[in-house]
């Protein structure tokens, strides 16, 4: 690093200690240097900051050649730059079909449009992508990124209205209630242990009006039609191995602490119940992303970006699918079919015979004024470039599901509770036969010999 670099006014790393504490993140001093809005909180975190490469070993631990991070077990993908580099392919892959960095521009615009203290959290923020381009695209604003691993950025190149911590969103977010305008959790369920739980006090992070925005992942994926369920190996002809194994992980993750199904539950039902949140405010989506460059329609750009996007996602599965293949073992998944799967699944995503779709439930709203009360009215702004109207499909679910297959959309809003239940109703009924998980035949087992499961 240049000796001579201003480091008095540079942008600063700050990460906080681990979140051991119930009530948020251990109590201490604030270091004299660290720029956050949150100093006259009367929970402080404490904090330390660093400016060049160090000795972060003690964050992590190292399992089969990964590193994966040491505050919470239940996140079972590792923490290392081949898994970075699957987030970023990710990132790009979701900002070419949103054409935005969250699926309501225009709310976002005007719940940051310049004012006093305007914040963002960004909850399992990973590479910290996401909460560098928000500070750049709102340089008045705050951002925050908080993640279980220390955040892999480029501190020289890092806005001063940017920090990182290490926080563990299950140990609770009660240092940062009522401080945000927005709230942001992208795939973080992995490392989930009550997904519910989690959106209530990310939600109670927010001010009044300030807007919560949930996206995750489905792990059954969605068949052509981007309506219903693409059918599974082994127990459906033609079926995906992709799917097959997804269903696997899908029904081993709660026995880690990771709940994918209360993830699913929360998202199919949207944020229009939550006590905090207007549901006059509140919306929710299905975001899809091809699975391999294969589709085709009368756009020949619109052609060209689903192409991108989808062999981006394409090579996100591929590294993903690999770096789970020792949690299999762990989940007592015999070795001789984990080594049947791992060539079924390679040599579909190799190839575009199936065409799938990569599916993110989505759900966003804003928080009351004041409970019972309807949120604050956003101040008016133009409209943005990237309207959502522009690349959404409304009322999908009562489409009519023989609709022309060329006319793919990488996004469907549902405006109220009944649009997307019917959606997840029609999803859900279409799945069809499925093979008993393994995890489900070892606790079985377990139960039949009077001996505690593994798992």
């Amino acid at each position: 690093m240049d000796p001579t670099r201003d480091t008095e006014n540079a942008a600063r790393y700050d990460q906080s200690a681990p979140n051991y504490s119930s009530a948020g993140s251990t109590t201490g001093r604030l270091t004299s240097d660290a720029h956050s809005h949150l100093e006259t909180s009367s929970n402080q975190e404490s904090l330390f900051s660093y400016y060049s490469a160090r000795d972060l070993s003690e964050f992590f631990k190292k399992i089969d050649g990964r590193n994966y991070n040491v505050l919470n077990d239940s996140y079972f993908l590792p923490n290392d730059e081949p898994e970075w580099e699957r987030l970023e392919k990710e990132h790009i892959a979701f900002i070419i079909g949103l054409k935005s960095l969250v699926p309501c521009p225009d709310i976002v615009n005007a719940c940051l449009a310049p004012g006093p203290s305007r914040s963002v959290l960004d909850l399992g923020c990973g590479t910290g992508t996401w909460a560098l381009e928000m500070a750049r695209e709102y340089p008045h604003a705050n951002v925050i990124g908080v993640d279980l691993a220390p955040t892999p950025i480029d501190i020289d190149n890092t806005p001063s209205n940017c920090r990182f911590e290490l926080d563990d969103v299950n140990m609770g977010l009660a240092h940062f209630y009522d401080s945000f305008d927005v709230v942001h959790a992208r795939f973080i369920s992995s490392g989930v242990k009550d997904y519910r739980k989690m959106m209530e006090e990310a939600e109670r992070c927010l001010k009044p009006g300030g807007v919560a925005i949930f996206v995750d992942y489905d792990a059954l994926f969605c068949a052509e039609d981007q309506l219903h369920r693409q059918p599974m190996a082994e127990t459906n002809e033609n079926g995906s191995w992709l799917v097959r194994c997804s269903h696997e992980m899908r029904h081993g993750a709660p026995a880690r602490g990771c709940d994918l199904p209360g993830m699913e539950k929360a998202l199919d039902e949207g944020l229009w119940d939550h006590e905090l949140c207007d549901p006059e405010t509140a919306a929710a989506a299905s975001f899809f992303l091809p699975i391999g460059p294969w589709p085709t329609v009368p756009d020949r750009r619109k052609t060209e970006e689903m192409r991108f996007a989808g062999a981006l996602i394409r090579q996100d599965y591929t590294s993903a699918f690999r770096a789970v293949i020792p949690i299999y073992l762990k989940m007592g998944i015999p070795q001789d079919v984990i080594d049947r799967w791992i060539p079924n699944v390679e040599n579909e995503l190799s190839t575009t015979t199936l065409h799938m779709w990569s599916r993110s439930p989505m759900a966003w709203a804003r928080r009351r004024a004041a409970p019972g009360k309807p949120a604050p009215p956003l101040p008016t702004l133009p409209a943005s470039n990237n309207d959502e109207k522009s690349t959404a499909t409304p009322n999908p679910a009562t489409s009519d599901v023989h609709r022309d297959l060329k006319d793919y959309n990488f996004l469907h809003i549902y405006r109220t509770k009944e649009e997307c239940a019917a959606a997840a109703t029609l999803r859900n009924a279409s799945l069809g036969p499925v093979p008993v998980p393994w995890v489900l035949k070892a606790q079985q087992k377990a139960e039949a010999q009077g001996v505690p499961s593994s798992s």
